[in-house]
């Protein structure tokens, strides 16, 4: 785990994730190395998703009249796709709204490599896709690690922190962390 780059193993599934943010924009690979379906399932909470093909839109309500939009983008087309409301997968519905929204895609193929980009934003849909446009152009997550981890750098290098404990250092870099991690301005 860096502020720039998360990945895991996870064995039971035998699936490698990496995750990379941007400033209001992110990437994901996954590496779906078992022989079975993979299943790819995204949850709005109280809100609306829509599936077109290998693109996602739609948001999600959020607190105090709060709207989170988003525009999501896979490399590898699903074969299936479908709504998910009360235990109920609907192949071929690509619209779903209002609690707990959710939208299954799966693939024929396996193993399977899924490179997923996403764009955020508190104004519309088609803003989001222009924040994703704008930050992530490919399916290339190394180039948002590096990207992600010059700034974190500079980030850094505006500081310079002398004295005190170890546990002093740790809680001070711990919030610095925590004030520069949101991929997301909202200010």
């Amino acid at each position: 785990t860096k502020p720039y780059h998360y990945q895991v193993d996870l064995c039971d599934q035998q699936l490698h994730v990496e995750f990379a943010p941007s400033h209001q924009s992110a990437i994901y690979n996954f590496d779906y190395k078992q022989n079975k379906t993979p299943y790819l399932i995204l949850n709005a909470g109280n809100g609306e998703l829509e599936i077109n093909g290998n693109t996602i839109s739609g948001y999600q309500n959020m607190w105090n009249n709060l709207r989170v939009y988003i525009h999501m983008e896979m490399d590898v087309q699903p074969t299936k796709a479908g709504t998910l409301q009360t235990d109920k997968w609907e192949i071929g519905k690509q619209k779903a709204q209002g609690d707990n929204t959710c939208l299954v895609m799966a693939w024929d193929a396996s193993p399977l490599k899924l490179n997923v980009r996403y764009g955020v934003s508190y104004i519309s849909k088609e803003q989001a896709k222009k924040n994703l446009q704008r930050e992530i152009k490919d399916f290339k997550i190394k180039q948002v690690i590096a990207e992600g981890r010059r700034k974190w750098n500079d980030e850094l290098s505006k500081i310079q922190v002398a004295g005190g404990t170890e546990n002093d250092r740790f809680v001070f870099y711990t919030s610095l962390y925590r004030c520069l991690e949101r991929p997301v301005n909202i200010s």
